[in-house]
Protein backbone atom coordinates (compact mmCIF):
# COMPACT_ATOMS: atom_id res chain seq x y z
CA UNK A 1 0.00 0.00 0.00
CA UNK A 2 1.47 3.34 -0.97
CA UNK A 3 1.69 6.35 1.38
CA UNK A 4 -1.46 8.00 -0.01
CA UNK A 5 -3.58 4.89 0.52
CA UNK A 6 -2.12 4.34 4.02
CA UNK A 7 -3.05 7.91 4.97
CA UNK A 8 -6.60 7.45 3.64
CA UNK A 9 -6.97 4.11 5.46
CA UNK A 10 -5.66 5.68 8.67
CA UNK A 11 -8.12 8.56 8.42
CA UNK A 12 -11.04 6.18 7.74
CA UNK A 13 -10.06 4.02 10.73
CA UNK A 14 -9.97 7.09 12.97
CA UNK A 15 -13.39 8.24 11.72
CA UNK A 16 -14.97 4.82 12.27
CA UNK A 17 -13.38 4.47 15.70
CA UNK A 18 -14.54 7.91 16.82
CA UNK A 19 -18.08 7.28 15.56
CA UNK A 20 -18.65 3.76 16.88
CA UNK A 21 -16.07 2.99 19.54
CA UNK A 22 -15.57 6.20 21.51
CA UNK A 23 -19.21 6.02 22.69
CA UNK A 24 -18.43 2.50 23.96
CA UNK A 25 -15.41 3.81 25.88
CA UNK A 26 -17.62 6.54 27.36
CA UNK A 27 -19.72 3.74 28.89
CA UNK A 28 -16.56 2.42 30.62
CA UNK A 29 -16.44 -0.58 28.28
CA UNK A 30 -13.55 -1.64 26.07
CA UNK A 31 -12.93 -2.52 22.43
CA UNK A 32 -11.18 -5.39 20.67
CA UNK A 33 -9.88 -4.91 17.13
CA UNK A 34 -9.06 -7.97 15.04
CA UNK A 35 -6.49 -7.29 12.31
CA UNK A 36 -4.93 -9.26 9.45
CA UNK A 37 -1.32 -9.60 10.66
CA UNK A 38 0.90 -8.71 13.59
CA UNK A 39 2.32 -5.73 11.70
CA UNK A 40 -1.21 -4.58 10.82
CA UNK A 41 -2.31 -4.88 14.47
CA UNK A 42 0.73 -2.89 15.64
CA UNK A 43 0.01 -0.15 13.10
CA UNK A 44 -3.70 -0.02 14.02
CA UNK A 45 -2.87 0.26 17.74
CA UNK A 46 -0.61 3.24 16.98
CA UNK A 47 -3.32 4.95 14.90
CA UNK A 48 -5.97 4.43 17.58
CA UNK A 49 -3.56 5.64 20.29
CA UNK A 50 -3.49 9.06 18.58
CA UNK A 51 -7.25 9.51 19.09
CA UNK A 52 -8.19 11.68 22.05
CA UNK A 53 -10.74 10.44 24.57
CA UNK A 54 -11.63 11.90 27.96
CA UNK A 55 -8.79 14.48 27.68
CA UNK A 56 -6.17 11.78 27.03
CA UNK A 57 -5.07 9.48 24.22
CA UNK A 58 -6.93 6.19 23.86
CA UNK A 59 -4.85 3.44 25.47
CA UNK A 60 -4.62 0.94 22.60
CA UNK A 61 -2.24 -1.99 22.95
CA UNK A 62 -0.97 -4.55 20.48
CA UNK A 63 -1.37 -8.19 21.53
CA UNK A 64 0.31 -10.92 19.51
CA UNK A 65 1.99 -14.28 19.84
CA UNK A 66 5.40 -12.63 19.39
CA UNK A 67 5.38 -11.00 22.84
CA UNK A 68 6.36 -12.81 26.03
CA UNK A 69 3.85 -14.45 28.33
CA UNK A 70 4.43 -11.99 31.21
CA UNK A 71 3.65 -9.03 28.96
CA UNK A 72 0.57 -10.82 27.59
CA UNK A 73 -0.63 -11.38 31.16
CA UNK A 74 -0.08 -7.68 32.03
CA UNK A 75 -1.94 -6.51 28.93
CA UNK A 76 -4.90 -8.82 29.58
CA UNK A 77 -5.08 -7.72 33.23
CA UNK A 78 -5.02 -4.05 32.18
CA UNK A 79 -7.71 -4.73 29.60
CA UNK A 80 -9.91 -6.55 32.12
CA UNK A 81 -9.63 -3.85 34.79
CA UNK A 82 -10.10 -0.85 32.48
CA UNK A 83 -6.54 0.50 32.33
CA UNK A 84 -6.33 -0.49 28.64
CA UNK A 85 -9.15 0.70 26.38
CA UNK A 86 -8.40 -1.25 23.21
CA UNK A 87 -6.57 -4.40 22.22
CA UNK A 88 -5.48 -4.84 18.60
CA UNK A 89 -4.64 -8.41 17.66
CA UNK A 90 -4.48 -10.61 14.58
CA UNK A 91 -5.93 -13.74 16.14
CA UNK A 92 -5.31 -13.97 19.87
CA UNK A 93 -8.52 -13.81 21.89
CA UNK A 94 -10.62 -15.07 18.96
CA UNK A 95 -11.86 -17.89 21.13
CA UNK A 96 -11.75 -18.93 24.76
CA UNK A 97 -11.42 -15.40 26.12
CA UNK A 98 -14.11 -14.02 28.40
CA UNK A 99 -14.16 -10.31 29.25
CA UNK A 100 -17.60 -8.89 29.99
CA UNK A 101 -16.27 -5.32 29.53
CA UNK A 102 -15.96 -5.70 25.74
CA UNK A 103 -18.57 -3.39 24.25
CA UNK A 104 -17.34 -3.30 20.64
CA UNK A 105 -15.67 -5.72 18.27
CA UNK A 106 -13.97 -4.30 15.18
CA UNK A 107 -13.24 -6.78 12.40
CA UNK A 108 -10.54 -4.80 10.59
CA UNK A 109 -9.54 -7.61 8.27
CA UNK A 110 -10.36 -8.57 4.72
CA UNK A 111 -9.46 -12.17 5.56
CA UNK A 112 -12.21 -14.32 7.04
CA UNK A 113 -10.69 -17.71 7.80
CA UNK A 114 -14.04 -19.35 8.43
CA UNK A 115 -17.60 -18.62 9.48
CA UNK A 116 -16.82 -20.24 12.82
CA UNK A 117 -13.89 -17.89 13.49
CA UNK A 118 -16.03 -14.92 12.43
CA UNK A 119 -18.79 -15.85 14.89
CA UNK A 120 -16.25 -16.55 17.66
CA UNK A 121 -14.72 -13.09 17.25
CA UNK A 122 -18.11 -11.39 17.42
CA UNK A 123 -18.89 -13.51 20.47
CA UNK A 124 -16.11 -11.79 22.43
CA UNK A 125 -18.42 -8.81 22.81
CA UNK A 126 -21.60 -10.71 23.57
CA UNK A 127 -20.84 -11.65 27.16
CA UNK A 128 -23.60 -10.36 29.45
CA UNK A 129 -22.80 -7.70 32.04
CA UNK A 130 -25.03 -5.70 34.34
CA UNK A 131 -25.92 -2.46 32.57
CA UNK A 132 -24.56 -3.63 29.20
CA UNK A 133 -27.41 -3.77 26.71
CA UNK A 134 -25.59 -4.00 23.39
CA UNK A 135 -22.37 -4.76 21.58
CA UNK A 136 -21.24 -2.76 18.58
CA UNK A 137 -19.79 -4.87 15.75
CA UNK A 138 -17.90 -3.01 13.02
CA UNK A 139 -17.04 -5.08 9.97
Amino acid sequence: MDACHRKQASKKLQEVFEKYCVPVLEKKLCVIVFCETQDHARAVSKIISRIQFDNRPVNAQYLGSDINSNEIKEILEGFANGEIDVICTPSMLSEGYDNKRIGAVVLNSAIVESKTRYVQRIGRGLRPRKGKTECIVVD
